[in-house]
C-alpha cells in the first residue's frame, strides 16, 4: 500500500480510515470487557476477524477501480494484497474453528 501511495505522492498518514478506527475502538473496549481466557481470545479473534474482512473489502474495490482504470500494475498490487489478506482470514478462522472457540464453549 504505501508503494503505491508514494507512486502517486499520497501521504501515508493523510487520512484516518474512520469505519476500521471504530472496528479498532470497538475492539479495545470488548478486550476490556471480557475477562482474560479462551472466551477473550475467541472474541479478539472476532473482532481481527472483523478488520481484515473490512480490509479484503477495501482491497477488492481497489482492484476493480484499477482495472476499470486500466492500470493493470496498480490491479495486481490490490490483488495481492487481497490474497494475503484472504489467507490470513482462512488461518484465521482455522485457529478459531478447531482451537479457541470450543475451548471457548467450556
Amino acid at each position: 500500500m504505501e508503494t503505491l501511495l508514494r507512486k502517486y505522492s499520497g501521504e501515508i498518514e493523510a487520512h484516518t480510515d474512520q469505519s476500521m478506527q471504530a472496528l479498532v475502538d470497538e475492539s479495545r473496549k470488548m478486550a476490556g470487557m471480557v475477562p482474560e481466557g479462551s472466551l477473550r481470545d475467541a472474541a479478539i479473534i472476532a473482532s481481527i476477524q472483523r478488520m481484515k474482512h473490512y480490509e479484503v473489502a477495501v482491497y477488492g474495490t481497489l482492484a476493480t477501480y484499477a482495472e476499470c482504470l486500466g492500470l493493470e500494475d496498480d490491479k495486481n498490487a490490490f490483488g495481492a494484497m487481497l490474497d494475503r489478506e484472504k489467507h490470513f482470514v482462512e488461518a484465521l478462522t482455522e485457529i478459531a474453528e478447531e482451537e479457541v472457540n470450543p475451548q471457548a464453549a467450556h
